[in-house]
């Protein structure tokens, strides 16, 4: 075989760099002959079909593998016992208390009549003593209060509330799920309110034997001083001098930051005085509205937190259960009932006499 002569190499050589060169699809179209416009837009068609039919079926690969995923999740999740609740709550209350001294009003709201696993039905004495012992010892540390309640009685609330509004640290609530009542009370202390996108505060208006302090005003106009209770009727005058001071002891708890400066009792005349009642739910946009420094950033640590405490609830076995028998009146239509007759008021303490 005859060597190559050196103008012939050279073109070999040549022809082989413009193969490099073309590598790829302009360099396979090139090769296979297509040399038209509508040739070469067939060939780029069939790849971009190529391609977008590679990206759908790596989707629904992605897709099923997820949806196995959550599915396998929720199993192991429903067979979680009390102590794995447990476990869960432990780790998240250590990563929070690395950077927060931690507040945790997470109470049962089942609807059981005896709370369970230790856990308190409302805002309580022995709570609010804990809650600021907790608050007095860690002066310098950043409070993290973390909220989920229906409230409870209003002067535990306004120890716990008072406390941290004269924390000097930096101080912060997060309610996941609902704070109503003496729970808003207590938030509306701390620097901002972070909400979950579904939760709830509420009114703060303070209720007596279960009615607002407009409602025995009402009482008193609809009808004479001799057809009301004589108990009914030391009620309204007990409720006459707490509203005098309400309103003053309610903006000694709000925070600055949620006072605007055209006008800075409105937070608390829009819950007290703005005919609410007192179960209204407030959602996060409704509090932004009404100018309460309120966003959605709750750390997940905080969810982990109290959805295990919730967890532990929900799978919490006595070791000696015992029957609590419910209220002899629990329901709250029964109010619409025939009431029971008042009991005679003891007057002695009129008369001079000791009985």
């Amino acid at each position: 075989m005859r060597p190559l002569q050196g103008g012939k190499l050279l073109d070999v050589y040549q022809a082989r760099l413009e193969i490099v060169a073309n590598a790829g699809i302009i360099g396979a179209i090139r090769g296979s002959g297509l040399n038209s416009v509508y040739d070469i837009a067939v060939v780029f068609a069939a790849l971009a079909l190529f391609g977008w039919g590679a990206m759908k079926l790596w989707q629904q690969h992605i897709h099923r593998r997820d949806q196995k995923k959550a599915i396998k999740a929720r199993a192991e999740r429903a067979r979680m016992t009390y102590n794995d609740y447990a476990k869960e709550y432990a780790k998240a209350f250590t990563a929070l208390e690395q950077k927060y001294c931690v507040l945790d009003v997470i109470h049962d709201l089942s609807d059981e009549w005896q709370a369970k696993d230790g856990a308190r039905q409302f805002i309580s004495y022995e709570e609010a003593f804990s809650l600021c012992e907790k608050i007095r010892r860690n002066k310098k540390s950043q409070l993290l209060l973390i909220l989920h309640t229906l409230g409870g009685y209003s002067f535990p609330s306004e120890m716990i509330a008072n406390a941290i509004k004269k924390h000097p640290g930096k101080k912060a609530a997060c309610v996941p799920y609902v704070a109503m009542s003496g729970g808003t009370v207590i938030a509306l202390a701390t620097d901002v309110i972070h909400m979950g996108k579904d939760a709830f505060l509420g009114p703060i208006d303070t209720q007596y034997a279960g009615f607002p302090a407009e409602a025995f005003d009402k009482l008193k106009e609809d009808k004479s001083k001799e057809r009301i209770g004589d108990s009914v009727l030391l009620t309204s005058y007990l409720v006459d001098q707490h509203k005098t001071s309400a309103k003053k002891r309610a903006m000694a708890i709000l925070n600055e930051k949620h006072q605007p400066k055209d006008d800075k009792e409105k937070v608390v005349n829009e819950l007290m005085n703005k005919g609410r009642h007192h179960a209204e739910p407030i959602s996060v946009s409704e509090a932004k509205k009404i100018s309460i420094n309120a966003d959605t950033e709750i750390p997940p640590d905080v969810y982990a937190l109290v959805d295990a405490r919730l967890g532990m609830l929900r799978t919490y076995k006595p070791e000696h259960p015992t029957h609590v028998p419910a209220p002899a009146d629990p329901a709250p239509e029964t109010v619409f009932a025939e009431p029971a007759p008042l009991p005679a008021p003891d007057m002695r303490f009129l008369d001079g006499t000791n009985g």
